[in-house]
């Protein structure tokens, strides 16, 4: 077969017959589609798909970290506590620090 002639209409015993490659077909369906103007999601779908992704990171972090799921251990607890021990690490200051605020307000003075 040639690449100018039209494959062979294959017949479907469910559809029956019809064509499965028509070039006009194929053309005018190209030609309504796959306009990239009409592709292109518009400023409103990016913001949106940003807020999407941004507001599910946040809800992901708040259900694995954060939220209280009763007395009883279960499999985020000891992820949960991880994570309450470094942010108490992160906001506390160590002996160091404090020996040096310490100096630094009686330099002040």
């Amino acid at each position: 077969m040639s690449a100018d002639e039209a494959p062979p209409v294959y017949i479907s015993k469910r559809t029956g017959p019809r064509f499965l490659y028509r070039p006009d077909l194929m053309a005018k369906y190209n030609r309504r589609l796959h306009r990239p103007r009409y592709n292109s999601p518009t400023p409103f779908q990016r913001k949106f798909h940003i807020f999407t992704h941004v507001f599910m990171f946040g809800l992901g972090y708040y259900m694995v970290f954060l939220h209280d799921f009763g007395p009883e251990e279960h499999c985020l607890s000891w992820l949960q506590r991880w994570h309450s021990q470094k942010v108490n690490e992160f906001w506390t200051l160590n002996q160091d620090e404090t020996d040096e605020l310490k100096q630094l307000k009686t330099k002040k003075e």
